[in-house]
């Protein structure tokens, strides 16, 4: 069984200025770095009039079921393709814990009066006995808790642009 999480927020920009800024790399190092990523990298892979692809490495420091353990590190990669025609991003992450842990998401921007309609989504499916579901629902907080600061980030870029 799997988790889901959707949200909508408002961002005032054009849709390509807040699609521009979600894709600059020092926009997706700040919103690592301000979830404690110890290093980060993108690293373009892909990149046409109608897609960009790229990936984000961090390093953050361990995490799992007892909570953060600072005396370890992991490597993460997510995977992130946008159709860049329809405003539309795709994302896949991977961790340290392999196929019991799937996290992937989207986001869809559309015009909205004077601004940007931002459609956030997340799809988090932890297959661990017992504490899957408990798993899945901090992921889930988690995504819940930092996302507003994740549109303050986006904004600021915009702004700086």
């Amino acid at each position: 069984m799997s988790t889901t999480l959707r949200k909508t927020f408002h961002v005032a920009a054009t849709p390509d200025q807040v699609m521009n800024a979600i894709r600059n790399p020092a926009t997706i190092e700040d919103s690592e770095r301000s979830r404690d990523a110890l290093q980060v990298r993108v690293t373009d892979l892909r990149r046409t009039d109608d897609t960009h692809e790229y990936e984000i490495m961090t390093v953050t420091y361990s995490r799992g079921v007892t909570g953060i353990d600072k005396s370890k590190t992991d490597e993460n990669h997510t995977r992130v393709t946008w159709d860049l025609k329809t405003r539309r991003g795709t994302w896949v992450w991977r961790g340290p814990h392999g196929p019991k842990v799937k996290v992937s998401g989207s986001y869809d921007l559309r015009p909205d009066g004077e601004g940007t309609r931002m459609d956030l989504a997340v799809e988090i499916d932890v297959s661990i006995p017992l504490v899957g579901r408990v798993v899945e629902g901090k992921v889930r907080d988690a995504f819940e808790e930092h996302w507003p600061g994740y549109v303050d980030i986006v904004s600021k870029h915009v702004n700086a642009a």
